[in-house]
């Protein structure tokens, strides 16, 4: 038994030794790729940094103008608000005189009205008075 014991220890301390060999082998392969790679990146990020300064560039330009457009639109409509507030402080200031205007008309054609009943009326009252003595006069 102890033989197989003694296999498993010296296969398993075998393995161990070719696991850290390995390790240090591919430390190395590991390192020299990161330089590698580093160098490669460091190369891909100033050529990136190139594209992506023309493009920020680009489309500074197309911004600005679209900002301008967009200054010069809201303007306008802000000129064209201003324009509307004004007429609405106009026609509520004005609304009130209408009115009263409209009531004076509508009281001096009620004037007119009660001048006229009055005229009826003593028109009516003087007929009836005719009427009545017209009335008495027959009766003697």
């Amino acid at each position: 038994m102890p033989d197989k014991l003694d296999i498993l220890l010296t296969a398993l301390t075998e393995f161990r030794s070719d696991f850290e060999e390995y390790k240090k082998e591919n430390k190395v392969q590991f390192e020299e790729y990161k330089k590698e790679n580093k160098v490669q990146f460091e190369e891909y990020k100033k050529e990136n940094k190139a594209q992506f300064e023309e493009y920020k560039k680009e489309n500074k330009v197309q911004f600005e103008k679209y900002k301008k457009e967009n200054k010069e639109q809201f303007d306008q409509f802000k000129t064209q608000l201003t324009r509307v507030e004004a007429t609405l402080i106009r026609l509520e200031e004005n609304q009130s005189q209408d009115i009263v205007a409209v009531l004076k008309q509508i009281d001096k054609k009620l004037d007119d009205r009660d001048n006229e009943l009055q005229v009826l009326n003593k028109r009516l009252f003087k007929n009836e008075s005719d009427v009545e003595r017209l009335t008495r006069q027959l009766e003697y």
